[in-house]
């Protein structure tokens, strides 16, 4: 028996309505999926770390002292701790003291882990007569000014977690002429008195005289001369 027209149209709109729902389905996970994936060029959009002068890492110890003061934050970070107390210590010859290292922690592999550096005024007098006499001179100020640094494990950079940025005395800007952490004779005077040595020539005032000469302009302590004399 033929199906009537009636009965073929009603078949033929089913058909219809289920593939529109079909294609309707199909668009949706579709347009899901795509949602749930990001972009191939936003799946390394993160920020890179910043870190403080890795140029620096090719001077190992003999890091050269910056033109200009540098900037101490909580939250810095940098490439090693040479470098990160490099940057400690020319903030201070910058603002008129010296900075010295206090504290630190060292992993099970003796690794530093973490560290203190202090203004060279941190710290106070024991209370002890014998010691308060023979310290009496002594410039310790209780100064609060430190700086704590710290190497998280598994990283390979150092981080500022802490920074105390106040003193409780005078800053000194001739510091960077009188404190032992700055004083040093240049390379060429250095050579120059290699050279007079030679030449049998040892005793200061001469030496002293004879560089004055070639360095009128380069300020050089007796101590100093004579130490590498």
């Amino acid at each position: 028996m033929e199906p009537s027209f009636e009965s073929f149209n009603t078949t033929t709109s089913e058909t219809h309505l289920f593939n529109n729902i079909s294609n309707y389905l199909s668009i949706t996970m579709s347009l899901l999926l795509d949602n749930t994936q990001p972009p191939s060029n936003q799946v390394s959009s993160l920020p890179l770390l910043d870190i403080e002068d890795t140029n620096l890492i090719q001077y190992g110890e003999t890091i050269p002292h910056l033109q200009s003061c540098p900037t101490l934050a909580k939250g810095m970070n940098f490439p090693n701790f040479e470098i990160a107390i490099h940057y400690c210590i020319e903030f201070g010859r910058f603002n008129g003291f010296s900075v010295k290292k206090k504290r630190v922690e060292k992993n099970n592999d003796a690794s530093i882990k973490s560290r203190c550096i202090d203004c060279e005024y941190s710290g106070r007098i024991r209370d002890n007569n014998k010691i308060m006499i023979r310290n009496k001179g002594s410039k310790k100020t209780k100064c609060s000014w430190h700086i704590n640094l710290s190497q998280p494990l598994n990283v390979n950079y150092v981080k500022i977690t802490k920074f105390v940025n106040t003193h409780n005395h005078e800053l000194l800007p001739d510091n960077t002429l009188f404190a032992p952490q700055f004083r040093g004779l240049s390379e060429d005077i250095k050579s120059d008195i290699e050279h007079y040595v030679k030449c049998g020539v040892i005793d200061l005032p001469t030496i002293r005289s004879l560089l004055k000469l070639k360095f009128p302009n380069q300020f050089m302590l007796s101590q100093d001369l004579l130490a590498y004399i």
